[in-house]
């Protein structure tokens, strides 16, 4: 596992939490280069392919999935059984709501065609089967 999923990465000022994510060091230094007498900037994706690594947020979006999966197939009385089906008490504070991390598990599951995420994370074998397809199909990349 690679050292970006294990802790959170500050992005850059006015960066979305997307575009935080796919901002990482190889940018940095690997980002200009010359080509034909003018410089020019390497895109992400080029360093993708340069590199044969996948993409950042598809891996941590498919890490989350599992960690759903597991979380579901946990006991009720588990605190992190709890807090994931459990409401908040108390007043919303003003502005958008944030995003939910179970919203971005049910967003990514309708993606990829799975209707009922809760019962497919019953049986272990098919979810880590799933994942695995996700994880392999060039239409995960939009997770």
């Amino acid at each position: 596992m690679d050292v970006f999923t294990i802790g959170p990465k500050v992005p850059r000022p006015g960066a979305t939490a997307s575009e935080g994510r796919m901002c990482y060091r190889e940018r940095l230094v690997f980002g200009a280069m010359q080509d034909n007498g003018f410089w020019r900037i390497r895109y992400n994706h080029k360093l993708y392919e340069l590199f044969k690594e996948p993409n950042v947020v598809k891996t941590i979006k498919l890490l989350r999935m599992q960690r759903a999966g597991h979380v579901q197939r946990m006991e009720g009385t588990r605190a992190p059984k709890r807090l994931m089906e459990g409401t908040l008490e108390g007043r919303r504070s003003r502005g958008r709501p944030r995003g939910r991390w179970s919203d971005g598990v049910e967003r990514g599951m309708r993606i990829l065609g799975v209707r009922s995420w809760k019962e497919a994370a019953s049986d272990r074998l098919k979810w880590r089967n799933m994942l695995d397809q996700a994880k392999a199909a060039p239409r995960a990349v939009e997770l």
